[in-house]
């Protein structure tokens, strides 16, 4: 279910724009579970399932994200998201993987269920990239898309629908995209905006078809759980 090859920090290297979303695209691989087998992924048992509601914080890019007690979280940058917003306040705090013309900051990856064989699971990937010479969130969505939609080897990306959105004060641009792969289709959603430094941050959600209360979910897990500050 990979869109590329390349590596960055066991995961890709290449060009900024085609790293970054390759990141991303290797995070869906995670969180939605899904394999040319079928079988469910050793992240998921290892997952840790929070037991109290958590908010977590980049002071540097001035944000936090609470995430509800009984959420899974299959990977968590304790550099990048931290418990105070001082402990992630300045840019030499944190664990940010330097391209040759792109930043990129990995966040967290976490799931409303342990296990992605559910059709009710939803897993988000919570991330932030700066691109040289992208000054606007248009312009970076058109290089987000123009990667995104480029025909490849692996599963294709079918953009099914474009819309922006007002959130708890910053302006989103949102995307849903179909996803065909042999093993089960999934859909993915993006909300990006921009952020402190250049940055634009992004949360992706991934979920099932057969989930038809996900898009509702999705938008009241980022409007209660999102706070810029």
């Amino acid at each position: 279910m990979k869109k590329t090859t390349l590596l960055v920090a066991g995961i890709i290297l290449c060009l900024a724009l085609f790293s970054a979303c390759s990141l991303v695209t290797d995070a869906i691989n995670e969180i939605s579970g899904s394999s040319s087998s079928g079988g469910e992924y050793a992240f998921e048992d290892d997952a840790e399932k929070l037991s109290e509601t958590t908010t977590y914080y980049n002071g540097f890019l001035g944000f936090s994200y609470t995430i509800p007690s009984g959420w899974w979280l299959y990977r968590m940058n304790s550099e990048n998201f931290t418990a105070a917003a001082a402990d992630s306040a300045a840019e030499s705090l944190l664990d940010i993987f330097f391209g040759e013309d792109y930043d990129f900051i990995e966040m967290a990856n976490i799931a409303n269920l342990q296990y992605s064989s559910s059709d009710s699971h939803i897993g988000v990937y919570i991330s932030a990239e700066k691109l040289e010479d992208v000054q606007t969130l248009d312009d970076y969505m058109d290089e987000y898309l123009d990667y995104m939609l480029e025909p490849g080897d692996g599963d294709q990306y079918t953009l099914a629908e474009e819309d922006t959105a007002e959130i708890n004060g910053r302006y989103f641009a949102i995307c849903v995209f179909d996803v065909d792969q042999e093993n089960r289709p999934y859909r993915i959603i993006t909300y990006t905006c921009e952020v402190n430094s250049g940055y634009f941050l992004t949360l992706l959600a991934n979920y099932w078809p057969e989930n038809r209360n996900a898009l509702n979910n999705i938008r009241g897990f980022i409007e209660e759980g999102l706070e810029f500050i």
